[in-house]
């Protein structure tokens, strides 16, 4: 898989209000947004601590415990987009922290 154009449908909470969607301009950027939300949601839960930290298996449960997820992955040989569900971001982003963990040479992380 290459690192293209994708969109991420995410609905964080059970009202379907809190729906939104994001396109970036490579499944990198997307799976770094997750990340982040994790991050930002642990400094509103944790509003007065200096610090905070977390390991993978908490930024999964966080995924899991997501309302709904999708990204869709724009695929260049078809010409459209491919969902891919709760699985399939766990995956990569486990992938991705595992690359960046022992690759600090700035390089993308291509799937």
């Amino acid at each position: 898989m290459t690192d293209g154009s994708c969109i991420l449908l995410i609905q964080p909470l059970h009202r379907p209000a809190s729906r939104t969607y994001t396109q970036f301009n490579s499944l990198t950027e997307c799976l770094q947004t997750v990340i982040k939300l994790h991050e930002e949601h642990l400094k509103n839960v944790f509003k007065n601590e200096e610090s905070i930290s977390y390991n993978i298996s908490q930024l999964m449960d966080f995924i899991q415990d997501i309302s709904d997820i999708l990204v869709l992955i724009f695929n260049k040989e078809l010409g459209h987009y491919e969902p891919h569900g709760r699985r399939f971001v766990k995956s990569k982003i486990y992938g991705y922290l595992a690359y960046t963990a022992t690759n600090k040479n700035g390089k993308n992380y291509y799937f």
